[in-house]
């Protein structure tokens, strides 16, 4: 197994109540959330399901070039860079999408596809600051990808005895690269609103793996890559909030995670924190990781509860600008 680990820290201070930013190692992660000290009262979030095409040379830096109507911020996976080509979702490559939503949110798609090539497999769980994912792409590689972008908005309130201690987000993934010219990418990129007032954005998860050898794996804090046998790969990015907060703050979270398949399988798995010596999870604000139900599963339970249906909207023009929403 090889096994590649990328580190780097920074904080940032603000007036007022402190809220420091750094980052760490991110995982997709389901269950958990907010500890005590902190509560969860409710978000909305959307997913949108597409293939894409890629254009311009290998890319040094990560890019996040198009900006994402429903948070207003550039978080939107371009290219994780290292080496990377530049992918283009624009809304005219989305062959699905949820709509803007209350939390808990689950989709899915199988196939389809549009000009760009044929889409794979995908569904996304959102239960609130966990987000669960899987992807899949079966078409050659090289030319056109699969991906889903999903974007989030989660609101907290500080309880009684206030709150001291690591907020944070973390990423987690698995999957497969069947083949030499496969890869896999994602990012988690969040964003802080204090009281209302903007606080700043943690540096972007992003962690991408090539059925070449490649890899980039970044972390304000630490992210890392593993590489076994069948070309399989796991990975993990954290980013840490170091935060002092009295009771009756609130603390909303913008996040979008992005991700892409060529062809080559994604999962959000549970953290292995094996991957970053000494990394300790954060509380949890806006995670990606674990299991996400089957479709059919999901569609059972949601019929136990008296729901009536779910699904996913079709897109119906592309004259939007490029978004999740």
């Amino acid at each position: 197994m090889t096994h590649a680990i990328s580190r780097s820290g920074r904080t940032r201070s603000h007036s007022g109540t402190t809220l420091g930013l750094a980052c760490a190692a991110l995982t997709v992660v389901i269950g958990g959330g907010a500890q005590a000290g902190i509560a969860y009262i409710g978000g909305v979030g959307d997913t949108v399901y597409g293939v894409t095409a890629y254009g311009g040379a290998p890319q040094a830096p990560p890019n996040f070039l198009l900006t994402n109507n429903l948070t207003t911020f550039n978080d939107i996976l371009t290219s994780p860079g290292g080496g990377f080509l530049t992918a283009n979702p624009v809304v005219a490559a989305n062959i699905a999408q949820t709509g803007v939503q209350p939390l808990g949110l689950y989709s899915f798609q199988v196939g389809g596809g549009n000009g760009n090539g044929l889409f794979g497999a995908g569904d996304t769980l959102i239960t609130g600051p966990q987000v669960g994912f899987t992807l899949s792409d079966s078409a050659p590689g090289g030319g056109s990808a699969s991906y889903s972008i999903t974007s989030w908005t989660t609101n907290y309130l500080i309880t009684a005895g206030g709150f001291a201690g690591d907020l944070g987000t973390y990423l987690s993934i698995g999957g497969v690269l069947p083949a030499i010219n496969s890869a896999a990418a994602v990012s988690l990129v969040s964003n802080y609103y204090l009281n209302g007032a903007y606080v700043g954005q943690t540096t972007p998860l992003i962690l991408a793996a090539a059925g070449n050898g490649n890899f980039q794996a970044i972390g304000g804090n630490g992210a890392a890559l593993a590489f076994g046998a069948g070309g399989s790969y796991r990975g993990l990015a954290i980013d840490n909030v170091l935060g002092a907060l009295p009771a009756g703050d609130t603390l909303k979270v913008v996040s979008t995670l992005t991700a892409y398949a060529d062809p080559a399988s994604i999962d959000s798995i549970a953290p292995d924190l094996s991957l970053i010596p000494g990394a300790v999870l954060p509380t949890s604000i806006s995670d990606v990781a674990g299991d996400v139900p089957e479709p059919t599963a999901w569609s059972l339970m949601l019929i136990g509860a008296g729901a009536t249906g779910f699904g996913l909207r079709r897109r119906r023009s592309p004259a939007a600008a490029a978004r999740p929403a």
